[in-house]
């Protein structure tokens, strides 16, 4: 259907990760084919403990990056407790090729976050939820890693770091609208200020539900993340319709053409938020060629949420290079507009939240 897309796999069609040699686009794999796993090395890099921390023996520039080895990473959640719960959505009954259709249940590890407080325990739920949730391997594709010698990190593409870069591009398209934003927009913005903090925490687990890489046609993550989300914003001091809203915008953020969505205007400008915010990241694994139309869709949401007279494909490029900047700053490869591999901090923002939001604070914000 033209104008609906999987934010994270581009629709009808699957992602297959670039080859290793710099500046080599991903190539275009069909919807039939299975996703590759990805490249298992960095070149030039050498890492003696990533949990403890980097060895100065390392080919990156940025002294920020490197910690001495006898400093432990603290860890805000790790007396955090989870606990087993199955998680059911419906089955999509569809499959890539000739393989089988994916279960309606899965059993994820749900944090104890009884009695904190999205306002002052933010660092302790994000961390918490990284660690259970976000740092944990594919239940489909266990293999779904990146190693940098010795050092794993599970779902690289879509993990605790994905969701805090989309955060961040939902706060800067949140200070785009107050400044630049149409009347009916600002109105809109003010009227849902008072769940920004919770449309945050949608935003960063997002893609949590995610059981593999297939696109979005082949499983409904998108009800499995909202449901995630539930299991853990039901334990924090939201309300139980902030909630479900949330849960909500989730669900329709994935752009499911099957989905009857809210005619709310509400609905429909939070949702345009949410699904701008997730595109901006597309940079990590889009080529060229992807991102050309990505950038076209985020128009198309973007524009009516401007006043007139606003360059929209000015204010476009700059979220794009702000994503550039914020996957270089956790590390993160990039294939747009020149791939560039995993660095090693990519690692230690992805076991780490609060590490991970410190170099996003390094970034300049886009000035609109």
């Amino acid at each position: 259907m033209k104008g609906q897309i999987d934010s994270a796999t581009g629709g009808a069609q699957s992602y297959t990760y670039p080859q290793e040699n710099k500046g080599e686009s991903s190539k275009q794999s069909s919807p039939e084919q299975m996703l590759p796993n990805e490249p298992d090395q960095t070149k030039g890099t050498k890492l003696q403990d990533h949990k403890i921390g980097y060895s100065q023996e390392t080919d990156l520039d940025d002294p920020s990056l490197l910690r001495p080895t006898d400093t432990p990473i603290p860890d805000s959640a790790s007396e955090v407790p989870s606990s087993p719960r199955e998680i059911q959505v419906a089955p999509s009954g569809r499959t890539i090729g000739r393989g089988p259709t994916l279960p309606s249940r899965y059993t994820f590890e749900i944090p104890d976050l009884t009695g904190l407080s999205l306002t002052n325990d933010k660092s302790i739920i994000y961390q918490a939820i990284n660690k259970h949730i976000l740092s944990q391997p594919y239940h489909e594709e266990k293999n779904r890693q990146i190693t940098l010698n010795e050092a794993i990190v599970y779902r690289p593409n879509h993990n605790g770091t994905h969701g805090s870069r989309t955060v961040q591009y939902l706060d800067q398209i949140w200070r785009l609208i107050i400044e630049k934003g149409s009347p009916e927009s600002k109105k809109i913005l003010e009227q849902i200020s008072s769940k920004q903090e919770v449309l945050k925490l949608a935003a960063y687990m997002m893609r949590s539900g995610r059981v593999n890489e297939a696109p979005l046609r082949v499983d409904n993550y998108y009800d499995r993340s909202a449901l995630l989300f539930k299991a853990c914003a039901d334990q924090l001091d939201i309300t139980p319709e902030n909630v479900d809203w949330a849960a909500q915008m989730i669900q329709e953020s994935a752009r499911n053409p099957e989905l009857n969505f809210s005619r709310r205007l509400e609905d429909i400008f939070t949702r345009s938020l949410l699904s701008i915010a997730h595109e901006c990241d597309l940079v990590r694994c889009y080529d060229e060629r992807k991102m050309e139309r990505e950038m076209g869709l985020i128009k198309t949401l973007l524009s009516p949420l401007l006043d007139r007279g606003i360059d929209t494909e000015a204010t476009i490029a700059k979220l794009i290079n702000y994503g550039i900047e914020l996957c270089t700053l956790t590390g993160n490869k990039l294939t747009y507009p020149d791939f560039v591999e995993y660095q090693h901090h990519f690692i230690q923002c992805s076991e780490n939240h609060d590490f991970c939001e410190s170099k996003l604070a390094e970034a300049k914000p886009p000035i609109w």
